[in-house]
């Protein structure tokens, strides 16, 4: 968008002024003191934006699949294609507003030559989700900043930042049992690892019945086995009140590292086909689609079917719910601010809050 600015409008008016005062007055110095305003404001009206005015910009992320809560360093880095030197370039990095600016600002202003570059650096805050950065924001203005023009400038590079990758390799021969699905237990019954003998009761199996000491003593006697158990595997997911605080501004609650950890082990527990069920507890009827199950909560079977995409509903469930914790408290802070100051000045000016809490 180019737009032409009045900013020598003052100059045009002291001019005319010591014009008439000096036609009014025949005062030579103050006709000769016009001259001042008047160089200003010619050189405002003859000021244009050069031709050949070329940007190109480029986003890197340090790391673009963090953990939730861990600081990601991003760098814009501006540079001017174009043939002819800029003296003013503003540049806003288009941040989501999900992720808040925790060091640095996505805001630079700077003077580019030919071929130059500048880099902006800063850092956000990783939530889980997938975020995707916009186009910057670039003013540029001439010297006297009576003509500017101001563009949405695409970025290339980066463009996305994840948090919600899974575990490439992990430890499973330390975590879970030598044989998945079964679980040794020290009751005896049917198997097939020796548990111990007892006295024959009625209704045993026949060929539990240890014949050889039979024929040895006349006594009968039964032969129990080490019983197995299938293994069941409940990942549970607190989404309670409680749990959705988080330790500073901007970073994730609790609630949200516990959707977080279980999706992870969810997917590990899956590609080592361990058979797991999803609970999460503290989650409102509104936050889970179709609603909470009988008992009051959001569980997810492992014997049921589609039971991964209902495992991904219940996590995203929960950072709903954190979200909507971070609403209600933000609006409870700004009541209990107006109760405090019930009386602000009025302003005509209006002010856009930028990601890093700047005004522009």
């Amino acid at each position: 968008m180019h737009r032409r600015v009045r900013r020598w409008s003052g100059g045009l008016a002291a001019a005319l002024f010591l014009v008439s005062v000096s036609l009014l007055t025949a005062e030579p110095l103050l006709l000769a003191a016009t001259a001042i305003p008047l160089i200003y404001v010619a050189y405002g009206a003859l000021s244009r934006m050069p031709a050949g005015t070329d940007l190109q910009a480029t986003r890197s992320v340090s790391d673009a699949q963090p953990t939730p809560g861990e600081p990601v360093a991003v760098e814009l880095t501006l540079t001017n294609t174009g043939s002819s030197s800029l003296t003013d370039v503003r540049v806003i990095d288009g941040v989501p507003e999900e992720l808040p600016v925790v060091e640095g600002s996505p805001r630079l202003c700077t003077s580019l030559r030919p071929d130059e570059s500048a880099t902006l650096s800063y850092a956000v805050m990783a939530k889980r989700g997938t975020y995707t950065f916009d186009a910057a924001a670039v003013r540029v203005r001439t010297l006297s900043a009576s003509d500017e023009v101001t563009v949405d400038l695409p970025v290339a590079g980066d463009g996305t930042l994840t948090c919600s990758n899974t575990v490439s390799e992990v430890p499973m021969a330390d975590a879970t049992l030598p044989r998945a699905g079964t679980l040794p237990t020290d009751t005896g019954g049917s198997g097939l690892e020796f548990h111990s003998t007892r006295s024959y009761q009625s209704g045993d199996p026949v060929n539990r019945i240890d014949w050889r000491r039979y024929a040895k003593t006349d006594e009968l006697t039964t032969i129990d086995y080490r019983e197995e158990q299938a293994v069941r595997t409940v990942l549970v997911v607190d989404a309670r009140p409680p749990a959705r605080v988080t330790p500073e501004p901007g970073f994730p609650t609790g609630a949200e590292l516990s959707a977080y950890a279980a999706e992870r082990l969810f997917d590990a527990l899956s590609r080592t086909s361990v058979v797991a069920s999803v609970c999460a507890v503290g989650l409102a009827p509104e936050d889970v689609p179709g609603g909470l199950g009988p008992d009051g909560l959001a569980w997810v079977d492992a014997s049921g079917g589609h039971a991964a995409a209902h495992a991904r509903q219940i996590f995203d469930s929960v950072g709903r719910a954190a979200a909507r914790q971070s609403d209600t408290d933000a609006a409870g802070d700004a009541g209990a601010s107006e109760d405090e100051s019930p009386q602000q000045p009025h302003r005509g000016d209006a002010q856009v809050t930028t990601a890093d809490g700047g005004t522009i």
